[in-house]
């Protein structure tokens, strides 16, 4: 499990893609406000975060950053044993006697991070849990990594995204970073870290 992702806990119900995106850029030391962060990445209530605004902030921000579609477990394992953690959007709760891959509900539409793996199962830093991590059976990870893109209310024609990964690659800093960072409601610049 990667040692220095922070437990977040998102400020809003659509801020999860911010959140996520915090906990990242504070594991390679940039220090920033979840506020900041939903303005820059467009946040809104009603799209919430859309992938390819991570990786053009990430960029903004001195970060290699791409996101792929059909990655596989395979691929996010690969990534963890770089010290990459992996931004996901996947379905966080199903409708009643609904198995996770037949599960499309726009508003269960949640990001989170991917900060380990091991045989039986994935570890995420869940931004709308506090003090904990979410630990999910890899089938079902599997099976619950999907979502849309489209606002909301969604359209018939919206398009689904089968397991998106947003990679953001930088250094993570010697010094260990705070474990826990809550939401700030208080707009600020996001800055580099001080050693």
């Amino acid at each position: 499990m990667l040692k220095g992702v922070p437990d977040v806990r998102q400020a809003e119900h659509f801020s999860c893609g911010a959140a996520s995106f915090q906990a990242v850029m504070n594991y390679y030391g940039l220090d920033s406000f979840e506020s900041d962060l939903r303005i820059r990445l467009g946040t809104s209530a009603t799209h919430g975060t859309y992938p390819w605004d991570m990786v053009r902030v990430a960029k903004q921000l001195g970060f290699d950053a791409e996101w792929k579609e059909n990655l596989s477990l395979n691929d996010l394992e690969a990534a963890l044993r770089q010290g990459i953690p992996v931004i996901v959007d996947a379905q966080r709760y199903t409708a009643p006697n609904t198995s996770w891959k037949d599960s499309w509900l726009p508003e269960a539409g949640h990001y989170m991070v991917v900060i380990g793996m091991d045989d039986q199962n994935v570890y995420l830093e869940d931004p709308y849990l506090l003090g904990s991590r979410l630990v999910m059976p890899r089938q079902d990870f599997s099976d619950c990594w999907h979502g849309f893109e489209s606002a909301m209310p969604l359209p018939s024609n919206a398009k689904k995204y089968y397991h998106v990964g947003i990679i953001i690659r930088g250094t993570p800093p010697a010094k260990a970073r705070p474990e826990f960072i809550g939401p700030r409601v208080q707009p600020a610049m996001v800055q580099p870290a001080t050693p």
